[in-house]
């Protein structure tokens, strides 16, 4: 099937936070958000993730506020995705 074959009133978008609810998540504290949305990275301290694994980056209310990538080596969280 071609795209321009496809029926635009048969798709549905997903809300990103199901779209991502697959991956692991790290909750941001709350000073760490701002941060975040700016592309600094978050240590890592309590939890430990798959080196280069994609991880839910969310605010104390559970909102998401990135999708970020876990450097072993470092220990720490990098943004990836960071929505505004």
């Amino acid at each position: 099937m071609l795209l321009d074959e496809i029926d635009p009133t048969s798709i549905t978008l997903l809300p990103i936070e199901q779209a991502v609810s697959h991956l692991p998540q790290f909750q941001l504290e709350s000073d760490r958000v701002e941060k975040t949305r700016n592309g600094l990275t978050t240590r890592v301290r309590e939890q430990k993730f798959q080196t280069d694994v994609a991880v839910q980056m969310i605010d104390v209310d559970g909102k998401l506020v990135a999708i970020g990538e876990y450097e072993q080596n470092e220990n720490q969280l990098r943004p990836r995705i960071v929505l505004i």
